[in-house]
């Protein structure tokens, strides 16, 4: 199951809108970024087991490699290759 911001908000009891606020607030990284990172993090473990890279971007909750891709680049500036 993929985090968002929504579900942690809502254990948290809290609006997503206030939960963004207090996460960026107190940790001064938005929390969109670190769903990313753990979304890569989980990409890096599932193809570390010697799934392909489509598999691991799909396990880890992204659209496609390319997503993946995109996001590693926007994330580190750098290519998965």
């Amino acid at each position: 199951m993929q985090a968002t911001v929504s579900s942690l908000a809502k254990h948290a009891g809290l609006s997503a809108s206030r939960f963004r606020e207090l996460f960026a607030e107190n940790t001064a990284v938005s929390c969109r970024r670190v769903l990313v990172w753990m979304r890569l993090r989980r990409a890096v473990a599932v193809m570390s087991r010697g799934k392909s890279l489509t598999s691991a971007a799909h396990e880890a909750d992204f659209a496609d490699s390319a997503h993946r891709a995109r996001a590693l680049r926007a994330m580190f500036g750098i290519t998965p290759s």
